[in-house]
């Protein structure tokens, strides 16, 4: 019997940093990650415990290429060809305040709201 093929995706719209490292591993042409509000998709990197989140998607946006990620009980994901796109909505007032409180804080300068 042979081994059912890949599902090919085209967009996530919300997906654990984990889980969009397995869909970018089947999907090497990449992915379009949208998101309706994305201020939350930006809040989420601030949340104790997803701090490899932040760096996950700062690779992203550098995309440099490949990426391998070990973890227990995932084992290891190696991403040959990382490629997201981001796409989403965000009001003027929430994304003053977001950006006056990245360059305040000390995440502000890593770079990430940089890359958008």
């Amino acid at each position: 019997m042979d081994a059912e093929p890949p599902y090919a995706r085209h967009v996530v719209n919300d997906a654990t940093i984990e889980k969009l490292g397995e869909i970018l591993k089947q999907n090497p042409e990449g992915v379009l990650l949208y998101r309706d509000e994305l201020l939350g998709f930006l809040c989420s990197f601030d949340k104790q415990g997803h701090e490899t989140d932040r760096a996950f998607s700062l690779k992203l946006g550098l995309a440099m290429g490949d990426f391998t990620s070990d973890r227990i009980g995932i084992s290891t994901t190696r991403i040959e060809h990382m490629c997201v796109s981001v796409l989403g909505s965000i009001q003027p007032g929430p994304l003053t305040s977001y950006v006056r409180d990245a360059f305040h804080s000390s995440m502000g300068g890593d770079g990430l709201l940089q890359r958008f």
